[in-house]
């Protein structure tokens, strides 16, 4: 899943169980006294329908506002796989896609290459462009890497620093952490 998809899957989500939170009593609110007025409070707090997929499963969400001359009526309407749920199981998805995005934009890779100017390292993190440098040595590539492991260091979690003290460490969760040596990949 893109990671720009993804955020703004995560803000639409979020902003529909700030309001789900903030109207929990909304039959006790006052609404405004002219009808204008009530329905620029329904416009301003309702939210449009969204659907989403995390963890194999299709969701949607609304939040509706209607406003009376005496009371205010808010509700929300969660589905998960067109089955009817609460608001709870949006909460929970909402979690998993913001701890997602979190083990997305923290991943690191570094792919060697040989060519016949050197050996080409791309690295790249999370979101960010890859960046592609050659070196004339082996040793020089792996120093590069070992760097590059260590910046990466002082913004991970403790698992990250593992990886970048053994250069053949591999793991794809929760850091999703993968390096590729030139003694595992077939030479080009």
């Amino acid at each position: 899943m893109n990671n720009s998809y993804l955020k703004e899957k995560i803000q639409a989500v979020r902003a529909i169980v700030a309001e789900a939170d903030k109207m929990k009593n909304a039959y006790f609110f006052t609404p405004a006294g002219n009808a204008s007025g009530r329905r620029s409070y329904e416009k301003y707090h309702s939210h449009p329908e969204i659907m989403w997929t995390e963890g194999g499963h299709a969701y949607t969400a609304k939040y509706t506002v209607s406003c009376s001359c005496k009371n205010v009526y808010a509700s929300g309407t969660y589905t998960r796989d067109g089955q009817k749920t609460t608001l709870t199981t949006i909460k929970n998805s909402l979690k998993r896609m913001e701890e997602e995005l979190k083990v997305a934009q923290r991943s690191a890779t570094v792919q060697w290459r040989y060519t016949a100017d050197g050996i080409q390292l791309t690295f790249q993190t999370g979101d960010s462009d890859p960046v592609t440098k050659i070196y004339k040595t082996n040793r020089g590539a792996k120093i590069a890497e070992r760097k590059f492991f260590n910046r990466i260091h002082n913004s991970c979690s403790p698992d990250a620093a593992s990886a970048a003290k053994n250069p053949n460490y591999r793991r794809l969760r929760p850091g999703l952490w993968e390096v590729s040596h030139p003694e595992d990949s077939a030479q080009l």
